[in-house]
Formats: structure tokens, C-alpha cells, sequence
């Protein structure tokens, strides 16, 4: 889809259809993001929200911001990335901005600002179980179980963990699957099960 969104914004470039060739960048961007190329795609953020609003574009750059952000905490970027993040959560209704909070709960768990990642994983918990996000949920059952762990309670740790391991046997999605095994594996170290 790379190949395919290049040659949308030449083709967009070629009818100096500016909007359309923002849509086009801000697609290329949101798609090097999502394959793990996340530098790749921040310079290009810039230059898809740059038209977006010198047009004045109706309506939010919604997607790119909330991605951008993303991005940016995967960079380790927390201060940028949470700039974007609290920003995104004013373009959409409760229901849609699950995985922006979701990941402001990631920032403050890498900042080891406990308290508040759980809030904001608690709250996201909520959205993806009451629309059935089994992604959604699986992450965040797992980030839910590390700031457990952070806390030292271990019993809560084990349940988030046991529902994230449960869920991700059931469903096979990998994200999910990813933060289950890496839980059982910091649940058995905090419980000193292995040496370290």
C-alpha cells in the first residue's frame, strides 16, 4: 500500500489537487506507522497537517494526529506524543478515542507515573469491553497487569495477566498475544520464581 499511496500523491500533485494530495501523505504516513517505520512517517505528518490546515480543510486531521502521537510514544517521545494524544481526544465521540487513551495509560506507565496510567487504562478497559475490541482489550489487560506489577500487587497483576493469556489463547490476535506472554514472564520474575 506504500506504492499505492506514492502514486496517489504524485497523481493528486500532477491535478494540484492539494487536499486530495494531503489525504494521499497523511495515508502514507499513517501506513509506515502501522509497519513499524515510525520516523519514516512523522516528517510526513507534518507535511500532510501542514496543507491540511494552510487550505483550512473542513473537519479535524483526526487519524493523522491520533497516529502521530503514536508514533511519537513509540519514539519515545512522550511529551510530543502526549501533545497529540490529548489533542485527538477532542476530534471524536467517548466510544472512538479508546486506543488515544489507552495509550496516554502506556505514556504514564513508561514515565512510571502509576497512578494515572492506571486510570487512563482503566477507562480505556471500559471502551474496548463495551465494544467488544478484543485488540484493544488484550493490550490493555496487559499494560494493566505491568502497572499491577509496578504497584507489587500481585494479585491483581495475575488477574489482568489471566485474562490477557485467557483471551489471547481464544482469539490468536497478536498484539494481545505478545503482551500475555511478556506478563507471564514479568509475573514469574516478580514472583521470583526465576533468578534475574
Amino acid at each position: 500500500s506504500e506504492e499505492f499511496f506514492r502514486k496517489c500523491i504524485i497523481l493528486f500533485e500532477e491535478l494540484n489537487d492539494r487536499g486530495q494530495m494531503a489525504r494521499g501523505i497523511n495515508d502514507l504516513a499513517v501506513t509506515l506507522v502501522y509497519a513499524g517505520k515510525f520516523a519514516d512517517g512523522l516528517p510526513l505528518f507534518e507535511e500532510g497537517l501542514s496543507i491540511h490546515y494552510a487550505l483550512d480543510l473542513p473537519g479535524e486531521p483526526g487519524v493523522p494526529t491520533t497516529v502521530k502521537g503514536f508514533a511519537l510514544m513509540h519514539l519515545g517521545r512522550y511529551e510530543e506524543a502526549l501533545t497529540h494524544l490529548q489533542r485527538s481526544l477532542s476530534f471524536y465521540a467517548k466510544a472512538e478515542i479508546s486506543y488515544s487513551i489507552k495509550n496516554l495509560g502506556r505514556i504514564a506507565l513508561a514515565k512510571n507515573v502509576y497512578d494515572t496510567a492506571r486510570q487512563h487504562l482503566s477507562e480505556a478497559l471500559t471502551l474496548f469491553r463495551d465494544k467488544s475490541d478484543m485488540n484493544g482489550l488484550g493490550q490493555t489487560l496487559g499494560c494493566l497487569g505491568y502497572v499491577a506489577l509496578r504497584q507489587h500487587n500481585l494479585r491483581q497483576a495475575r488477574t489482568y495477566i489471566g485474562e490477557n493469556l485467557q483471551l489471547a489463547a481464544e482469539t490468536r490476535i497478536f498484539l494481545p498475544s505478545m503482551t500475555a506472554l511478556a506478563g507471564v514472564a514479568l509475573l514469574y520474575v516478580e514472583q521470583g520464581e526465576y533468578a534475574a
